[in-house]
């Protein structure tokens, strides 16, 4: 797990240190912008919460790790919106990224690139979603 850059762009919720802590502080807020950027932030911490590497497995631990966030999440949230677009939205990202970044046995991503993507993704769908282009 990496430091991440630029947390405070997703508000209160950048305060929160993993997926458990995201989950409980979903519970206690109000409003689309703040869910978006809340249920962003957990994505983004639980792609950034694997142990990290440069082997294609190490990518596909990512990719588990934010199928396993989006389920949580989306489940927290009762599978309504704006909670499934943004989950939706960033796991496709980073598995589109992932599998067009791929020649089998020969290169992949890392896992540092894939929550690159997560991160750039995250932050595409908050300014997108609130008007901030």
């Amino acid at each position: 797990m990496s430091e991440i850059v630029g947390r405070s762009f997703f508000g209160y919720a950048s305060k929160c240190n993993d997926l458990k802590e995201v989950l409980a502080f979903l519970s206690d807020i109000t409003g689309e912008d703040a869910t978006k950027a809340t249920v962003a932030f957990g994505m983004l911490l639980s792609a950034n919460s694997t142990e990290g590497g440069e082997y294609r497995d190490d990518a596909l631990a990512v990719l588990n790790s934010l199928a396993y966030a989006k389920a949580e999440l989306d489940s927290a949230q009762c599978h309504t919106f704006p909670t499934i677009e943004v989950t939706s939205d960033i796991l496709f990202s980073a598995q589109r990224y992932a599998d067009e970044n791929t020649i089998p046995c020969n290169e992949w991503p890392t896992s540092e690139d894939v929550v690159k993507n997560v991160l750039e993704t995250a932050k595409n769908i908050l300014k997108l979603k609130s008007g901030k282009n």
